[in-house]
């Protein structure tokens, strides 16, 4: 593999099979036309778990997935576990995300196109980055 394509030529999509919808979104935006080295490859990967977990810590944190656990005694009673601390997790994990997801980008060779408006292919893979969660 080599760090950058030349102009025109697109890497091949991956299907990365540990990862949810938002991960692999993220992988087929910077591999469409980024073939990255090794080392760079398996930070995209993780860079792709945590975009993953962040969706999953919002959604927490939204109340709409929360632990449940159902007792095997015959009342079925139900038990629900909250997970104290999301929003700190979250937090952290989007500041690590932000931090991984710049290293990649120069890595892939972005570079701003100075007639452009926006950010281009960088404003792309931006906006598959959740935010960082808002206090409540």
């Amino acid at each position: 593999m080599t760090d950058s394509l030349e102009e025109g030529r697109h890497a091949p999509s991956e299907e990365i099979p540990s990862l949810g919808d938002r991960g692999q979104k993220l992988w087929d935006a910077m591999t469409a036309s980024w073939s990255p080295s090794p080392i760079h490859r398996e930070q995209l990967v993780e860079l792709c778990r945590m975009a993953d977990r962040l969706e999953k810590l919002d959604r927490q944190l939204k109340g709409e997935d929360w632990l449940r656990f159902w007792s095997r005694n015959d009342d079925g009673t139900e038990v629900t576990v909250y997970v104290d601390k999301v929003l700190s997790e979250a937090r952290e994990l989007a500041n690590a995300f932000r931090t991984l997801g710049a290293d990649l980008v120069k890595a892939a060779g972005v570079k701003k196109d100075p007639t452009a408006k926006g950010g281009g292919k960088l404003a792309s893979v931006t906006a598959l980055i959740p935010s960082a969660p808002a206090a409540r």
